[in-house]
């Protein structure tokens, strides 16, 4: 069985559902109409978004035009994918300020991720001119987007 962008583009749909479980939990112990309730709120709107984009994405990637990815490579990717799924985005706290931290941190280790995935599809230089990997620089970008709107958003919150 070959592995494409595909498998690892459902791997993250799958972690962004295991992290909206986690809010959704969250949510369910807390006082509605707090700034906290209304905060993972907003997370959790996020969540949707970001799984609507990869979802469009899986629609939009041409299944002719995938490269395949080595058994080997996708395995220590899967790998740091679990590993990152099992992380803890939010610490026993009820303070805005520490939840916009974590989630922003939360984000830096999924553009991390993305990253590190990125640099492992590369062998040799034409590798960067493959549509997985252009695939994954988007991702990466999209990341970067929003990863520098919750650092605004937090900058203006202090």
């Amino acid at each position: 069985m070959s592995y494409t962008v595909l498998d690892l583009i459902d791997k993250i749909i799958y972690m962004i559902d295991k992290k909206k479980d986690i809010c959704k939990s969250i949510l369910d112990n807390m006082k509605k109409g707090t700034s906290v309730y209304i905060l993972m709120s907003v997370f959790m709107k996020n969540l949707d978004t970001s799984a609507k984009y990869y979802m469009n994405l899986k629609k939009d990637v041409s299944i002719e035009d995938l490269d395949k990815i080595d058994f080997a490579i996708y395995d220590k990717m899967s790998f740091l994918m679990n590993e990152f799924n099992s992380k803890t985005i939010f610490e026993e706290s009820t303070s805005v300020r520490d939840i916009i931290d974590s989630w922003l941190s939360f984000q830096k280790d999924a553009l991390a991720l993305y990253i590190d995935i990125q640099g492992r599809l590369v062998k040799n230089e034409d590798d960067v001119k493959t549509n997985t990997y252009k695939i994954i620089a988007n991702m990466i970008n999209q990341k970067k987007n929003y990863i520098k709107g919750l650092e605004d958003f937090a900058e203006k919150y202090s």
